[in-house]
């Protein structure tokens, strides 16, 4: 059973087209919708102080994997599962 998504017109996305004159590519929604799933369940799972320490064990529907960890005490989270793309013929193609 597929489910159809209805593009809803908002101001970032207008912005967007505006400025392009294209349409945001299908790569960009996927992490888009990888980083909104990841952290909204972190959200609902652990509270408010998901931010203070972002990792998850697992997240279901990630389309790209998403790790995070601190390499220093006090600095910031990186995705340690983030991958390279190249550019190619205004198509991006993993590296």
């Amino acid at each position: 059973q597929s489910v159809q998504i209805r593009r809803i017109a908002f101001e970032p996305f207008q912005r967007f087209v505006e400025r392009f004159k294209c349409n945001p590519s299908d790569l960009y929604a996927k992490v888009g919708f990888d980083a909104l799933l990841y952290f909204a369940t972190g959200v609902h799972h652990k509270g408010t102080g998901f931010w203070q320490r972002p990792v998850l064990t697992e997240v279901d529907g990630l389309l790209t994997p998403m790790s995070f960890s601190q390499s220093n005490s006090g600095c910031g989270y990186e995705n340690t599962k983030s991958c390279f793309y190249q550019l190619s013929d205004y198509t991006f193609k993993k590296m």
